[in-house]
């Protein structure tokens, strides 16, 4: 990977000034940011004026969960008990492979842990079993459950940025940031090594989640050695800054060419500019939609899905960042393995599927009718118009076809096109994404600290090419990691 020489930190300041003038107004303000980082780095000072507090890398402003198809008022009484649609639609008697790694799960995984945070009420934790029937599958078993923690009439609080930056890895506060450093110097973060050598981030998310971490947290560490090569009179705030822009880059890079595309098809226009007016944060809608990992989870790669936190000081990435370029998913749709939908724990069972649609219903979120008219969608008339081969299955669970579940509508309709999701479900991700993309001024395409030379590094980079700077692994991956070729 080539990054600018030398010479070229004395032209930081023209490229900038001719980057900027093909971005409108509403950034003006990044120029004069920028003018002001650039015009003070001194290649004979190490010890430069450059001050990493001046970046807006950690947005304190938390916001609320946004709705874009109003709030549900109505009781749920009539509404069928959750579990009974979850035993009716989504029990898994046979699962087809798709075409799909299970590179697809653990990008899911890793983006959600990266932009969206709720805290659930242990105050407020009780048994759906109480309420709903369990027996017909596993006699006295309780199936727990924890509402979310609401802030004001059924509104949660999202408690972490709401932008596509590596938060997780990076932190969300100054505090956290500095925590994560090594601070010598290098601009490098904290690696500790695992029994068999690996370097790997000290983190404690689901097994696929800090696989991912891990190998960002080691393309950083590699970046900021190629940056020092490029130059060495730099400060660590500076490298630590420039590593993590490229390294957020990359992952705004994949997921927008080649991970979404796979998801939802290639219908997000590729042309934009920063819209400082945009919200970025995620809506219920969206958390409905994209949280879909459970539903794509194929026998052969339930391993994946450990929490055990020691796992990988136990194991490394590498075995397992394989596997997930070779393991296959399940096509998704309603269904979820039993081991996902009667998962059993001593007393209890865990049913992923009634618990998320519980929680739609908990966040107050419309039926699925209401949610299609907001995307400008004609309302569903009758059950056979959500899915033919459903249509007596929903018969059988709701009297109208107005009080159907927006969860089970979106992720019953048929897909489209290249989509892995019907018209809905399309619709929803693709608005989030553009949301995610226009509203950042720190996007790779939009950040005035980087050259246009390095924004077309950032768009050259694939996933396979992460994974084979910073794994043992050789060069025996597909060229797109997220499709079996």
């Amino acid at each position: 990977m080539e990054f600018f020489e030398e010479d070229d930190f004395s032209n930081k300041k023209k490229e900038f000034k001719i980057d900027t003038t093909k971005i409108i107004v509403g950034a003006v303000v990044l120029t004069l940011v920028g003018t002001y980082f650039f015009s003070n780095i001194k290649r004979d000072e190490p010890k430069n004026k450059f001050d990493i507090s001046q970046l807006d890398l950690w947005p304190e402003k938390k916001d609320k969960f946004i709705r874009l198809s109003g709030i549900n008022i109505s009781s749920n009484e009539n509404l069928p008990n959750p579990r009974k649609i979850s035993n009716i639609l989504c029990r898994s008697k046979e699962h087809i492979e798709s075409e799909f790694t299970t590179m697809m799960i653990a990008w899911n995984q890793f983006i959600l842990n990266d932009i969206c945070q709720i805290t659930h009420n242990d105050n407020n934790s009780y048994f759906l079993s109480n309420y709903f029937d369990v027996e017909e599958v596993h006699p006295n078993k309780m199936l727990p459950y924890k509402k979310p923690e609401y802030v004001f009439d059924y509104d949660v609080m999202n408690n972490i940025s709401s932008f596509l930056d590596l938060t997780s890895i990076y932190g969300k506060t100054k505090e956290e940031t500095q925590n994560i450093r090594l601070n010598d110097g290098s601009g490098k973060i904290k690696l500790i090594n695992s029994r068999n050598g690996e370097e790997i981030l000290e983190k404690s998310e689901n097994v696929l989640v800090s696989c991912l971490q891990t190998l960002f947290a080691r393309e950083h560490n590699r970046l900021c050695d190629q940056i020092v090569l490029s130059n060495s009179n730099l400060n660590d705030d500076f490298i630590f800054v420039y590593a993590k822009f490229l390294n957020c880059g990359f992952v705004q890079n994949i997921t927008f060419s080649e991970y979404l595309p796979l998801l939802i098809g290639c219908c997000i226009p590729k042309k934009s500019y920063y819209k400082p007016n945009i919200n970025t944060t995620p809506s219920y809608e969206f958390l409905m939609t994209f949280d879909h990992s459970h539903n794509m989870i194929n026998y052969s790669n339930f391993f994946s899905f450990s929490n055990d936190e020691k796992f990988l000081f136990n194991n490394g990435i590498n075995k397992i960042i394989k596997s997930l370029c070779f393991e296959k998913t399940k096509k998704l749709n309603e269904q979820v393995i039993e081991d996902f939908r009667n998962q059993v724990y001593d007393k209890y069972i865990l049913d992923f599927s009634t618990i998320k649609i519980q929680k739609a219903r908990d966040c107050m979120l419309p039926s699925l009718n209401q949610v299609r008219q907001s995307f400008n969608l004609p309302p569903i008339k009758n059950f056979s118009e959500i899915n033919s081969y459903l249509e007596d299955k929903l018969e059988s669970l709701y009297d109208d076809i107005n009080d159907v579940d927006a969860w089970v509508g979106c992720f019953c309709e048929p897909k489209i096109n290249d989509s892995q999701f019907g018209y809905l479900g399309t619709l929803i991700i693709k608005e989030q994404f553009e949301r995610f993309r226009d509203g950042d001024k720190n996007w790779y395409e939009f950040n005035s600290f980087l050259s246009e030379k390095d924004k077309k590094i950032i768009k050259s980079t694939t996933l396979k090419d992460i994974i084979l700077r910073n794994t043992n692994i050789k060069d025996e991956l597909y060229d797109n990691v997220f499709y079996d070729e």
